[in-house]
């Protein structure tokens, strides 16, 4: 795992040329298609079930073959102010751990390799759990996740037929359709 600037997420995002780009406002993430589909869920507050949903957005819907991905932060200064140091000590941790000195000012951006699936869990529960918002960009998929300081998670969907498949994988969570 390695942090990105929003720079970084930006490139990220709009690779291979694909119908995924960053809107103008530089950070939020969408499909360049004529008719997104999208749905919704709320983020559970216990740990035990945010754990089991990062655990299903991470491994669940690639079948266990999770492909890689980009978790970026557009806000970490929002939140309970007994949990907002919590979470900033454990991202600043990882990226320790992983030879990263760059803060979340700098870089509020997390890129996983297929083979970190328990760091991106990690990091998402975290995310998750602190109320931040930002997004979850698989690096091969046709979905963007998008996560709100209101706890809610918003799947945007390149088909129609990938919203059925991730509310199937999900339906414990009680994805709502947006109509």
């Amino acid at each position: 795992m390695r942090s990105a600037t929003s720079d970084e997420a930006r490139r990220y995002c709009n690779q291979d040329g694909g119908p995924r780009k960053v809107a103008s406002d530089g950070c939020s993430v969408f499909f360049d298609v004529p008719e997104e589909h999208s749905f919704f869920l709320k983020s559970p507050t216990d740990y035990r079930t945010l754990a089991f949903l990062c655990q299903r957005l991470v491994n669940g819907v690639y079948g266990g073959n999770f492909p890689g991905g980009l978790v970026w932060l557009h806000m970490w200064n929002v939140g309970a102010d007994y949990l907002m140091p919590l979470g900033w000590r454990i991202v600043e941790d990882m990226r320790r751990a992983n030879g990263d000195q760059r803060p979340l000012d700098v870089a509020p951006a997390q890129i996983f390799r297929e083979d970190e699936t328990l760091d991106v869990q990690l990091f998402l529960m975290t995310a998750f759990g602190n109320g931040w918002p930002g997004c979850f960009v698989p690096a091969i998929g046709d979905f963007i996740v998008e996560f709100r300081s209101s706890h809610r998670l918003f799947f945007y969907c390149e088909k129609e037929a990938t919203v059925k498949r991730l509310c199937m994988e999900l339906k414990a969570f009680e994805p709502q359709v947006a109509t």
